[in-house]
């Protein structure tokens, strides 16, 4: 398959799926980043609820992207 296959389907895609496949992209950018993964290491592992975000904060964060 080509790349101008893969944008073809990617533009035939409704557009809940084209952000899944923007999510999925972005991934497999990071997994190649050290620096990312140390510091997805280190927030996941912090135990200080202070630092954590809640459901809602969250989904108002992803909104103002």
């Amino acid at each position: 398959m080509s790349f101008e296959d893969i944008k073809d389907s990617l533009v035939a895609l409704p557009p809940a799926e084209r952000e899944k496949a923007s999510a999925f992209l972005g991934h497999l950018r990071r997994t190649s980043d050290a620096e990312y993964q140390a510091e997805m290491d280190r927030r996941l592992s912090d135990k200080n609820p202070a630092n954590w975000l809640t459901l809602e904060e969250f989904k108002r964060r992803l909104d103002q992207q």
